[in-house]
This record gives C-alpha cells, sequence and structure tokens, in this order.
C-alpha cells in the first residue's frame, strides 16, 4: 500500500482517521473527469484538479461510497466500479491520516450533481482529458503546498492506472 505523507505543513499529530473512496470515471471518449478546485481556505490558495471522492458514510461500502460520490460531484450514474489499489494520505494541519480505495468506471449516463455548500464554494467544475493529457499536465503542474499534496497523490493513482489497464 502507497503511504503519502505531507512534508509541506508542521506535523502536530495525528487526531481523526478518515476512510474514503475516490477515482476514476471514464466517459464514452476515454477521457477521465477530475474535479477543478479553486478556493481559499486554511491550506492557503488553492488552484488544482483533484480525482473525485469522499467519505464513507455509515456501513457503505468503499465501492458504494465511489458509486455515490461520483453521482454527487460529477452529476453521473457509473457501471460498477472496479477496484485499483489502496492508499493512505496525510494531510498535518487537519492533523487527518486517510485510507482511500481507488476505482475505476465508465460512465452510464448524466442525471445532476449534489453539491454540498463546501463543495459549491470549492469546486470550479469539471474537467475531461484523456489518462495521458492527465499525466502530462500533472508531471508539469504540481504547483505549491496543498495543490502538490493533491496533484502528487492523483499523478501517481493515474501512472499506475495506466499501467494496470495495459497489462489487462
Amino acid at each position: 500500500m502507497m503511504h503519502f505523507t505531507d512534508e509541506i505543513y508542521p506535523f502536530n499529530g495525528l487526531k481523526s482517521y478518515r476512510k474514503c473512496s475516490r477515482g476514476f470515471v471514464f466517459d464514452e471518449h476515454n477521457r477521465v473527469a477530475m474535479m477543478h478546485i479553486v478556493s481559499k481556505d486554511e491550506f492557503g490558495e488553492r488552484d488544482h484538479y483533484e480525482l473525485p471522492g469522499g467519505g464513507r458514510i455509515g456501513n457503505e461500502t468503499y465501492a458504494n461510497c465511489f458509486w455515490r460520490e461520483a453521482g454527487e460531484e460529477l452529476g453521473l450514474l457509473i457501471y460498477d466500479p472496479e477496484y485499483l489499489t489502496t492508499i493512505t494520505y496525510d494531510y498535518n494541519l487537519l492533523g487527518c491520516r486517510t485510507k482511500a480505495k481507488i476505482f475505476y468506471a465508465r460512465k452510464r449516463c448524466d442525471f445532476m450533481t449534489f453539491w454540498t455548500p463546501l463543495e459549491k464554494k470549492l469546486f470550479a467544475g469539471i474537467e475531461w482529458r484523456t489518462i495521458d493529457e492527465w499525466i502530462d499536465y500533472l508531471g508539469k503542474n504540481l504547483g505549491e503546498g496543498v495543490n502538490y499534496l493533491v496533484q502528487r497523490r492523483d499523478l501517481y493513482l493515474f501512472r499506475l492506472l495506466k499501467d494496470t489497464l495495459l497489462l489487462n
């Protein structure tokens, strides 16, 4: 299991653990959706792309969590998610360690997004690019601060997805 440490912000101990799902949704043109996050918060200026996903609710399975998050954040129904890997990552400013199961799935159809009030403040939109286009973009634009932490993680996952799909 890959673990991403936060070497950007000072470590003040772990206060919480989070379980979530995130991953890749392909459209009919084999492009992958990413959320564009633009905001200013405790991390400072944010302007990065991030794979859709979020925390599990109750006894929800990781796969169902990803299915729900794809619907809420992307406004899409997806086919059954396929498991890719599990990672962990830390955010020192939040004192949080997250365990995330990563999935990939195909878009089934559009419906509508259900963004929370926080997501409405953070999300600038959804962008679709091919795996190679995302790898190229993220490799050249990791950014600083939280932008770096998120995009470094997702660049790793895009490369892993590409390698995995080439093997199948």
